[in-house]
């Protein structure tokens, strides 16, 4: 199975093969989501797994 993901920019493939098309769609798809979020992270973007916390300044947000 071959997933292409694109969002704002370039796309992303990603591939698997297995008995269950079921599975191997959902392993190509996690590959693609994969390969985009480690795009953004070296974009400079935020990583996938820290968020963004708010300021502090001026107070207790």
């Amino acid at each position: 199975v071959s997933v292409l993901l694109g969002a704002d920019g370039p796309c992303f493939a990603g591939r698997a093969t297995k008995t269950d098309v079921v599975l191997a769609s959902a392993e190509a798809y996690i590959q693609a989501l994969n390969s985009l979020a480690g795009y953004r992270a070296e974009e400079g973007g935020t990583h996938p797994r820290k968020p963004q916390l708010p300021s502090l300044q001026g107070g207790v947000a």
